[in-house]
């Protein structure tokens, strides 16, 4: 490394200067650290927490580690960069030479600050190697129908009238709606449509009752008419929620869920029912997870057409139970069920699977995020580069006075127009649009007219640490002017458009910000550097 740091001295200076070399060498040890133990430490058993595969017993611990370290070796290397500037001593530089002195100095923070997505990286990379990408679906698909063959509560279960139905005010037995943004064929209105299925009588909530109740509720033999199947304790009253919805509709995968599983009960399809129940547990045995039932013993609690009833001969945990081993007995507790299955784990470990083999939208807003703050933070040291020690912390406590300023006067408007907060908004807006604009400016004129620089050093603090954030002001801007003077249906168009693309518009706004930073250093403040102190 010194051989390398000597050559480097001799003919890259400024590489030598910024010590790019020995800090890449550390972060990246460090980096390639992280993603092996991200790697070597994930487990299945730790995907069968409430946590998902980046945030359980060793994340906290490395990103303590992560920040200590990183602000470690970020002020012995700030010790070192700031022994030697040449362009605060006027040494001859390439036009390039700042640009790349502050590229430098971003990557240099980025490989500081991505400790924590490098580990999430191996441990989700270990996660994909637990089940294909092919085989994922076919397994999820399993545990999201086996949930409607689960009776764990007769909560659940119970329903005092046919499942999709409710009574009017006049007691009959009414079909609910579906609540869509289509409008229905006899013109009634989606707002007619709740409207009218709030006033509906959808029964009791029977959360609140003990087992003892519904069973009392249940032997009154709630019959109707047109449904001579129903029974109130059934597997057919169940919700069919997707539990995959999030990774599911994100990613447009198609899989059957709960839905498919009623089908079936109605039809009295015996053999996909048993299929279905074989696979599950299979599943279980592959990944090691204990279930006190068999096949034919779960398909005897559970198949008993047409009404599938519900009591406590068949309820079943969804869940292993706490302490319980492959090598012991289970003994149901008072109340308990008599029975268990691994749902759950499996549920939570598979959502973990899919999540890392379909959704990216994570890492890429965590490395957006490290992109940002990097770029941020660079700024702040290039612009102590580019001026003085003295300047800088003059541009900051004008800049802590200016946020002070910016918050009495926004207390003055609001209570001027009652506590309104479109002239708020709109001042937010203005301030520090108007203030960039000035100060670019009064900079330009002192080029212009080659005057002396006196404390301009603060205003060029000030334009270079708030333009990362101009593109998105005037976006906000534009969003706030589209809300108070155009109804929804004229501004949903353009609204949804910059909510669905938002981790887009952020990049673009890092792209305008290498390529502004490229033309003040070219045009303003290498001109500015020629000109006199006083």
């Amino acid at each position: 490394m010194k051989k390398i740091q000597q050559y480097l001295l001799l003919h890259h200076p400024l590489v030598w200067n910024t010590k790019i070399v020995p800090i890449m060498a550390i972060t990246l040890a460090i980096n390639a650290l992280a993603f092996v133990v991200g790697y070597s430490s994930t487990t299945f058993e730790s995907l069968q927490g409430y946590y998902s595969y980046n945030n359980y017993s060793n994340y906290p611990l490395l990103l303590f580690f992560t920040v200590l370290s990183g602000l470690v070796i970020l002020v012995l290397w700030l010790v070192y960069y700031a022994r030697n500037n040449a362009f605060r001593e006027f040494y001859l530089k390439r036009s390039t030479a700042l640009y790349a002195e502050w590229l430098m100095i971003f990557v240099i923070l980025v490989s500081l600050i991505i400790t924590p997505l490098t580990y999430v990286q191996g441990a989700k990379m270990k996660v994909q190697t637990f089940v294909s990408k092919e085989k994922v679906l076919h397994d999820v698909e399993t545990i999201n129908m086996i949930a409607a063959l689960i009776p764990t509560d007769k909560n659940s279960f119970f329903s005092e009238f046919p499942k999709g139905y409710a009574k009017n005010k006049t007691g009959e037995l009414v079909k609910i709606k579906e609540v869509t943004t289509e409008v229905y064929e006899n013109e009634v209105t989606l707002e007619e449509v709740i409207i009218e299925n709030d006033s509906l009588d959808y029964g009791k909530n029977y959360y609140l009752y003990s087992n003892e109740q519904l069973d009392s509720l249940a032997n009154q033999k709630l019959t109707y008419k047109d449904f001579p199947h129903f029974a109130p304790l059934s597997l057919l009253n169940q919700e069919f929620d997707n539990q995959y919805y999030n990774q599911i509709s994100t990613n447009n995968i198609k899989i059957r869920d709960k839905k498919e599983v009623e089908k079936w009960l109605l039809n009295e399809n015996k053999e996909k029912i048993r299929q279905l129940i074989d696979d599950f547990l299979a599943l279980a045995k592959k990944h090691h997870l204990p279930a006190s039932l068999t096949t034919d013993q779960w398909l005897r609690l559970i198949y008993n057409p047409p009404t599938y009833p519900v009591s406590d001969f068949n309820l079943i945990l969804r869940s292993i139970p706490y302490g319980y081993n492959n090598n012991s007995r289970y003994y149901a507790q008072n109340g308990e069920p008599k029975y268990f299955v691994p749902y759950e784990e499996l549920r939570r470990a598979y959502e973990n699977i899919l999540s890392a083999h379909y959704e990216n939208e994570n890492s890429n807003i965590a490395l957006l995020v490290i992109v940002c703050i990097a770029g941020f933070v660079s700024l702040l040291v290039f612009s102590f580069r580019c001026t003085s020690g003295k300047t800088w912390l003059i541009a900051l406590v004008s800049a802590v006075l200016l946020w002070i300023i910016y918050g009495f006067i926004a207390v003055v408007i609001a209570l001027a127009h009652n506590g309104g907060d479109r002239a708020i908004k709109f001042f937010m807006l203005f301030f520090w649009i108007a203030l960039f604009v000035c100060e670019l400016i009064y900079l330009l004129s002192l080029n212009k007219n080659a005057a002396a620089k006196k404390y301009s050093g603060v205003v060029i603090n000030h334009i270079l640490w708030l333009l990362p954030f101009i593109p998105m002001i005037l976006l906000g801007g534009y969003v706030v002017w589209l809300n108070e003077y155009y109804g929804w249906e004229d501004r949903r168009i353009i609204t949804d458009w910059i909510e669905n693309n938002m981790l887009q518009i952020v990049w673009a706004d890092v792209a305008f910000t290498f390529v502004a930073v490229w033309l003040l250093l070219q045009f303003v403040i290498r001109r500015w550097k020629s000109l006199p102190e006083e």
